[in-house]
């Protein structure tokens, strides 16, 4: 459904990518690491909620939890971008 974040006292909603979910088994795992991995890159967590929703997004796609392509990430991250850019200057 999405996930908040708490920063400085205030909440901060990132709606997840419309997918149809087919298996959840590991998506929150690899949610929680694609934030920290990405967040300690850039020191935004705007970015690395989008991040981290793009990344989950494949995850639960399938069975199993196979990691796309790194390609693949990049171009669904600029569609996550689009489908919400009210996100993107939230912080």
């Amino acid at each position: 459904d999405g996930a908040s974040v708490f920063y400085k006292d205030k909440q901060y909603d990132f709606p997840a990518y419309p997918v149809h979910a087919i298996d959840p088994t590991g998506a929150g795992d690899v949610f929680a690491a694609a934030f920290v991995i990405e967040y300690a890159k850039r020191e935004n967590i705007a970015l690395a909620a989008s991040y981290a929703h793009t990344v989950a997004s494949f995850i639960v796609e399938q069975e199993g939890a196979n990691f796309p392509p790194i390609i693949a990430i990049e171009n669904r991250l600029i569609d996550y971008q689009n489908l919400f850019p009210e996100t993107q200057d939230l912080l």
